[in-house]
């Protein structure tokens, strides 16, 4: 093969030559948007940089015994991208080798690779997506693994937050003999991976829950001490091969979600005591010193839009209030106080008391050429009083709300409060969950993990680190599990945690009693909730009469949505009328006023005045079938 230098390759990437980058944000609820990466088909007749950079780190305290330099990524004239493993050591590890990753972050598709793997024992020639801990996120990984110790397996895996599915596949041919196109498509309740476009292998979630945060696509080769790959035997190199790598998003299927944002910036508080993520700031908010103590502390940005991303060579920190600072950053992790490696936050005491950030991205260097973004916005930290936010009165709205939630219909059946009655009637066997929705936007950033311990007929306890919060497990929002809930007595107790797996301070707590019998005082035949559509969260169970206080609620977006207690409903008609006129008949839950996408739900601005709310059940579709139960109500927004 005749190669381009390394070196040459290194200059071309000059900017992105560095492990770091930008960080993922953790998901959270509060404002649920879709980060768009495009798909690509990467043929490496040269390296695309607006999609990949090269690594350049050590994989310290790890059995991985390979540090990652760029200058073994080489790109050769055929198209190809060399992938070198060196017996060469490097910061304090035995072995060279290479990674390539991906700047942004990639949810459900189809991943695909042609490549021809090392032959060597002791090498793992490596396809996968990836998030975890240093980007912010619970561990999250879908895997193509070629093993040299034995090329004619693949190893497939998943990872999700410490749950994990592997297998190994005859592949009936060796690997590292030829090219060979190997794939995997992603999406909410399952992974399916192909070899030479034949599927091979579907798993559904049946030994750990499919990922469920978009990951960094990623290419390396490595070697490890301790290990299974076996011991490395090659003398002084071994390579992998890729010919090709693409990605082809599902657009038919709603993408993870991406953090809040500020303009096109994530903005992190970081601890850089632990490294742990305190918030996401938004503009306005307030963040209690109890959650970090005397730790210090930074503010690390990521440019979230791929072309400020890949256009930005300057971003400016103009501080005000409590702690005055100017400064710019020329290379990523963009963060307040620096970073004397690219890899590890300075950070430093910030005093309680008000702030006002502006952050400015410049296309130049040192602050000049045009200004592609500009986010000014305040928050506060409050000093520490000893008590944790929702520590000293966890209210009944102690920041999140209690969903019982159907699995197989996927709507709310009814929203849990102390001394709440479920009637049997209206839940099925083996389809019942509850789901834990954080309605407070603070909380909801500050949340890193939810402990939820279910005592009574049925017992449970779990530590859920992402949304959906669900008591019995999930595979997403498409794939909730459900369980049978007996009659009797139960006590349910959640806390609201500061850290993953359960750990840290408790954020908000909040215990109920409720019971399952037969409710003799619910005739109406219909459960309906005032829905906030611009969050998609459930608000209140609605009743005859009711009168609801605009300004007490987030929002003024709303939607209605009804859930029928007869299972032999089909479709549900609604009419509202007054101050809002509108009418709809849905035949698929949930049965929402405006329609929805689940869960999206669709909304409209209500305004002071009367209402009417007339609402039937039916046993066939269209509103057709017979009558099942019907409601004529009056309710009155002031």
């Amino acid at each position: 093969m005749t190669m381009r230098g390394p070196a040459d390759l290194c200059n071309a990437l000059i900017v992105h030559c560095a492990w770091f980058g930008p960080r993922r944000p953790t998901v959270s609820e509060g404002a649920f948007m879709v980060l768009e990466a495009p798909p690509f088909d990467e043929t490496f007749d040269s390296l695309d940089t607006d999609i990949w950079y090269v690594s350049s780190y050590t994989n310290a305290d790890s059995y991985i015994d390979t540090s990652w330099s760029p200058n073994n990524a080489i790109i050769h004239d055929e198209g190809v991208l060399e992938l070198l493993l060196e017996k060469e050591s490097r910061g304090g590890k035995p072995y060279t080798g290479a990674e390539i990753q991906t700047y942004d972050f990639y949810g459900y598709g189809r991943y695909e690779v042609t490549m021809q793997a090392s032959g060597e024992e002791g090498v793992n020639s490596s396809f996968f997506t990836y998030t975890g801990d240093h980007l912010g996120d619970d561990w999250n990984e879908i895997d193509i693994e070629i093993y040299g110790l034995d090329p004619t397996k693949l190893h497939v895996a998943y990872h999700n937050d410490g749950e994990t599915f592997e297998q190994e596949i005859d592949l009936g041919f060796d690997a590292s003999e030829g090219m060979h196109t190997y794939a995997f498509e992603w999406r909410p309740d399952s992974v399916s991976w192909y070899v030479d476009g034949e599927l091979v292998l579907v798993e559904e979630a049946t030994i750990a829950p499919v990922p469920d945060v978009e990951g960094r696509i990623m290419a390396s080769i490595w070697t490890g001490w301790n290990s299974h790959l076996g011991e490395p035997t090659f003398e002084t190199s071994t390579s992998a091969y890729y010919d090709e790598i693409s990605f082809t998003p599902f657009t038919d299927i709603e993408q993870p979600p991406a953090p809040p944002l500020i303009g096109d910036f994530a903005v992190q508080l970081v601890n850089t005591d632990t490294d742990e993520i305190v918030a996401y700031l938004q503009d306005g908010m307030t963040i209690d010193r109890d959650l970090f103590g005397d730790a210090n502390l930074t503010v690390n940005v990521i440019a979230y839009d791929r072309d400020l991303r890949t256009s930005m060579r300057t971003l400016g920190f103009d501080v005000t209030g409590a702690l005055e600072k100017h400064k710019y950053e020329q290379y990523a992790p963009w963060a307040l106080f620096g970073d004397p490696d690219r890899e590890t936050l300075n950070g430093q005491q910030m005093p309680d008391g008000d702030y006002q950030m502006t952050l400015t991205a410049y296309s130049g260097w040192e602050g000049k050429g045009i200004v592609l973004e500009e986010q000014s916005f305040d928050f506060t930290i409050e000093p520490a009083d000893g008590i944790l936010p929702g520590e000293e009165e966890p209210e009944p709205d102690a920041g999140f709300s209690l969903l019982l939630y159907d699995s197989a219909t996927r709507e709310v059946k009814a929203i849990l409060d102390d001394e709440t009655i479920v009637d049997t009637a209206e839940i099925a066997d083996d389809r019942s969950n509850i789901l834990v929705q954080l309605d407070d936007p603070a909380l909801a950033a500050a949340t890193r993990s939810l402990v939820m311990t279910l005592d009574g007929p049925v017992s449970r306890s779990i530590i859920e680190g992402a949304a959906p919060y669900a008591l019995f497990g999930d595979a997403g929002f498409t794939k909730l599990r459900g369980v049978t809930l007996p009659e009797g007595d139960y006590t349910l107790t959640v806390s609201a945690m500061s850290a993953k797996r359960g750990e840290g301070s408790v954020l908000a707590e909040r215990t109920i009693d409720f019971s399952v019998g037969h409710d003799t005082s619910d005739n109406d035949g219909v459960t309906v909730f005032l829905v906030d559509a611009e969050n998609d969260h459930f608000l209140t169970e609605l009743s005859d009469g009711d009168v609801i206080d605009l300004s007490a609620l987030p929002t003024t977006e709303l939607s209605i949505v009804v859930a029928a207690d007869d299972a032999a409903t089909e479709s549900v008609s609604m009419a509202l009328s007054g101050a809002l006129e509108f009418s709809r008949t849905e035949s698929v839950e949930p049965y929402a006023l405006f329609g929805d996408s689940n869960p999206d739900f669709r909304g409209q601005q209500f305004v002071p005045g009367d209402y009417g709310l007339e609402i039937s059940t039916h046993s066939r579709d269209g509103g057709s079938g017979s009558t099942l139960a019907s409601v004529d109500w009056d309710l009155a927004f002031v």
